[in-house]
């Protein structure tokens, strides 16, 4: 029936976006690739779809990164940028530039990852959206925090996490939390990481987030160890292990048990 309408494919291709959307926030990459690709598939390669199809590789490339497929992803946020400037897009350019900052970030390329951040905030000048100016503090955070500036990391991640929690993104406030918890575990900061997991664990709970559990308990564990409590460290392990294996088909939940390396406490400062 959607062939009749006058952007059939269009209309198809929207909702192969919008369901890679949702596999991606599940933690199923593989899936959301394959959503993706087939939205690209469906929208016509014309000037006309310029904006969409920039849209839809930039969100391709999104899963790409998680799995590591950095040089494939990094071609899709070249076209993504080359096809968002054809259709004078501002809103696309500064969420690409702000995810490609990331994707440098995983690889280290750290004068790449800010040259690409600065590109995002002068364009979130030119656009009021609270989301951007929260996935921009976010980007800022996380490369803070990756090259040890803890002060400015918590910074920026905190008000990105207001900004989240503003927005009623549980996922997004999750992530974040995590993040933060672990990074102030990692500096000693025991009560304020343990804050943290107070408000983390429920709400990972409630989006049953396997990942985010395994994570809490690795870190609790690890906390655990530090502070000299075996049988704590024993039964967070334990809880782990049970996370993990409701959910190892995840390719999240797998990222996390890689990531983790099941050994992080050796990362933890004592006292």
């Amino acid at each position: 029936w959607a062939r009749r309408l006058p952007d059939g494919a269009t209309l198809m291709a929207q909702v192969w976006n919008a369901v890679g959307l949702v596999r991606w926030r599940q933690g199923k990459w593989r899936r959301a690739v394959h959503c993706f690709r087939q939205a690209l598939r469906l929208c016509p390669d014309t000037p006309d779809y310029s904006r969409s199809r920039g849209r839809f590789f930039s969100h391709l490339a999104l899963p790409l990164t998680d799995l590591g497929s950095w040089d494939e992803a990094e071609r899709c946020y070249r076209e993504a940028l080359r096809l968002s400037r054809a259709a004078g897009d501002i809103t696309g350019l500064a969420y690409t530039w702000g995810d490609l900052s990331d994707l440098y970030r995983r690889q280290c390329r750290w004068e790449e990852a800010w040259q690409c951040l600065e590109r995002a905030a002068a364009l979130w000048e030119q656009a009021e959206d609270t989301a951007g100016r929260a996935d921009y503090a976010e980007h800022r955070g996380r490369l803070y925090a990756d090259q040890g500036e803890i002060a400015q990391a918590r910074d920026w991640l905190g008000q990105a996490l207001d900004l989240w929690e503003g927005l009623g993104n549980p996922h997004k406030v999750l992530d974040i939390l995590l993040t933060l918890a672990e990074l102030e575990a990692r500096q000693g900061m025991g009560e304020a990481a343990s804050q943290r997991i107070a408000w983390a664990h429920p709400l990972a709970r409630r989006l049953r987030r396997c990942d985010a559990l395994v994570r809490l308990y690795r870190l609790r564990m690890a906390m655990a160890r530090a502070a000299g409590h075996p049988l704590r460290t024993a039964w967070y392990g334990l809880r782990a292990v049970g996370c993990a294996l409701l959910a190892i088909g995840n390719d999240r939940t797998r990222a996390v048990l890689r990531a983790e390396g099941w050994g992080m406490e050796h990362r933890l400062r004592a006292g």
